[in-house]
């Protein structure tokens, strides 16, 4: 199976020489927030760098990716993130610490491990539990200062908030709708679906369909039986070129036996994609292809 279910490791590919920034329209914030800027060449640059993209994103630590992917419309990508192959978003959403598998279909204003606050304290402001002051970010002001605490209160320890993983793992062809919300440390299950509106608050398990806030399981999406050989062959391991035009895709079972013969005449080869990684180092962008 994929290592892209969980977590990218770029570590295990070679590097190769990074590209020029400017050539991307990538610019760097001090903060080490890395914005897309608009120019001329930015789809072509873009395009050289396996990503479709109409407006431009902004990515935090990193983005990690497997090509091609769209990135459509002002997504933001916080911390550490990763996509797959294939894999596309519809816009205007905010995603932090979060890996994509393959052929992920993502709707617009969808957030995953967004921000939360303790509600046991004298506020449910972080001036009382962040002296890092990594929330609020106002601790250049002096007034803000003044209040902030210096020591992290006796209430954190143990908190289910403040001991929750900060990431969300989505996996491969996942459809996850309009507004729906991750919570930090959920698993989606490979093949599930996350209805538009949704707040998610536990792991979906594969190929089942969720709604509702709290989100619950509708359904799942084939029978037990399906579901297994689907997980056990891992379909998105596979080059589907010598898939596509020779099946019926409306008839997953079909499908999934013609790849298993395939694949046990060795006719069905593994696919390996560019893996990139665009990164902020120092202030200053870069971009590094992973894997060829």
């Amino acid at each position: 199976m994929s290592g892209l279910s969980a977590h990218f490791h770029p570590q295990d590919h070679n590097r190769r020489p990074s590209a020029d920034p400017d050539s991307t329209g990538f610019s760097s914030r001090s903060s080490g927030t890395m914005d897309i800027v608009r120019s001329p060449s930015m789809a072509a640059g873009f395009h050289d760098i396996g990503i479709e993209c109409r407006q431009p994103p902004s990515v935090g630590r990193s983005l990690t990716y497997e090509s091609p992917i769209n990135l459509t419309a002002g997504n933001v990508f916080a911390g550490d993130c990763s996509v797959g192959a294939f894999s596309y978003f519809n816009g205007s959403s905010s995603f932090s610490n979060t890996s994509f598998g393959r052929y992920c279909s993502v709707a617009e204003g969808v957030c995953t491990a967004p921000g939360q606050h303790e509600t046991a304290g004298f506020s449910t402001h972080p001036f009382i539990y962040d002296p890092e002051d990594g929330t609020a970010r106002l601790g250049h002001f002096p007034a803000y200062r003044a209040i902030l605490g210096k020591v992290k209160p006796t209430f954190l320890a143990g908190s289910r908030r403040s001991t929750a993983a900060a990431t969300v793992s989505i996996g491969h062809d996942v459809w996850i709708g309009t507004r729906a919300i991750i919570l930090n440390g959920v698993s989606i299950g490979h093949g599930a679906i996350v209805a538009a509106g949704a707040i998610v608050t536990k792991d979906v398990a594969p190929y089942t369909i969720v709604a509702g806030v709290p989100a619950r399981a509708v359904r799942t999406r084939f029978d037990a039986a399906t579901i297994a050989e689907f997980l056990a062959f891992g379909w998105w391991d596979y080059d589907l070129s010598t898939v596509s035009n020779r099946v019926d895709y409306g008839k997953p079972s079909e499908v999934l036996a013609f790849m298993r013969e395939a694949s046990r005449a060795g006719k069905l080869a593994a696919f390996h994609p560019p893996l990139w990684k665009l990164e902020s180092v120092d202030g200053k962008a870069k971009i590094t292809r992973l894997r060829a």
